[in-house]
């Protein structure tokens, strides 16, 4: 099985210092890097696996350029970029000019369903739960079958209450209670989740009026929107997860 890591969080989560502790040197981070991936591998179990980085900014800021706003100011962690560098470098790291991880990681998803390959999307980033198929939660140490309804329907709730991690503002005042509300006025129906996606855009034309709410509801769907295709991206081949296995090993030996 091939695991579709979204790498982004890796520097993050290895190269944090806490506030009481001295701060860990290059090569801590490093090791910590590859210790972190083993054990992704193992969790969710997987023989070969790419990653997926971002690297600056993408064609969302073209249509909304508040995106991400709330993050200009946010300090990294002493050797983000060196560790981000490294992983790149010794796991053939994929990204691409204008794409974000999640998109890179959901073309190479797309591909492996239509050539019914076995994958794993692997990711602590909530729109996750966006991607029907089979995902493992990090967080919980859990592997998740998500179905095309719960996806459709997350997807679709997040245009009505916004994504504030990502500084999109949604209708405003309309949060996840109002969006249950307007799920369970579907959910019964035979076409629950087209009657879902129509009442979401009418809340947009409701509150913005005809004109501005298409424009809202188009920011905002193409902000949030996982994109599965784009015509030029070169597809790679995986690497082998003992890959991961020999560097993990050779730190216990040193």
């Amino acid at each position: 099985m091939i695991a579709l890591i979204d790498a982004d969080h890796i520097p993050y989560i290895v190269c944090h210092n806490k506030i009481d502790e001295p701060v860990k040197t290059l090569q801590e981070c490093i090791d910590g890097s590859n210790s972190y991936l083993q054990g992704l591998i193992n969790g969710c179990k997987a023989d070969e696996f790419y990653l997926f980085f971002t690297i600056g900014k993408n064609f969302r800021y073209d249509i909304y350029p508040e995106y991400k706003a709330n993050r200009k100011n946010l300090e990294k962690p002493a050797y983000f970029y060196e560790v981000r560098d490294y992983l790149i470098n010794e796991y053939q790291g994929i990204s691409f000019v204008g794409l974000e991880a999640d998109d890179l990681l959901c073309i190479y998803k797309k591909k492996y369903v239509d050539e019914s390959k076995p994958y794993i999307v692997v990711s602590t980033d909530k729109d996750i739960n966006n991607l029907e198929g089979m995902n493992y939660d990090i967080k919980n140490d859990v592997v998740r079958i998500v179905d095309n309804e719960f996806a459709e329907q997350y997807f679709w709730t997040s245009l009505v209450t916004g994504d504030t991690a990502d500084n999109i503002k949604g209708i405003p005042g309309k949060g996840p209670a109002f969006a249950k509300k307007l799920w369970e006025q579907c959910k019964d129906s035979g076409e629950s989740l087209n009657l879902f996606k129509a009442k979401v855009i009418s809340e947009y034309l409701n509150y913005f009026g005809e004109l501005k709410g298409v424009e809202e509801f188009y920011k905002n769907y193409k902000c949030l929107k996982i994109i599965d295709f784009h015509e030029s991206i070169q597809f790679v081949p995986p690497l082998n997860t003992s890959l991961i296995y020999a560097k993990t090993l050779g730190m216990a030996f040193e």
